[in-house]
């Protein structure tokens, strides 16, 4: 599988990333997209909600055997 970030500033970079879909999403710029159903980033918002909430699981268990 091919990533978008090098390995050593991937949650730097992956927060950028989610910071700038907030933005969009609260400035009703993805509105469209959920309307219409649009095949890419309809599904790509769907699939979001899952991945988000597995890495927020997976991240605070590596936080908690790590960094307290």
């Amino acid at each position: 599988m091919s990533y978008p970030n090098m390995s050593y500033c991937a949650a730097e970079n992956t927060l950028n990333a989610i910071n700038q879909l907030v933005d969009l999403i609260q400035e009703g710029e993805k509105d469209e997209a959920v309307k219409t159903r649009d095949k890419y980033e309809y599904y790509a918002l769907k699939n979001i909600v899952h991945e988000a909430k597995l890495l927020s699981e997976i991240t605070e268990d590596l936080l908690d055997k790590y960094a307290n």
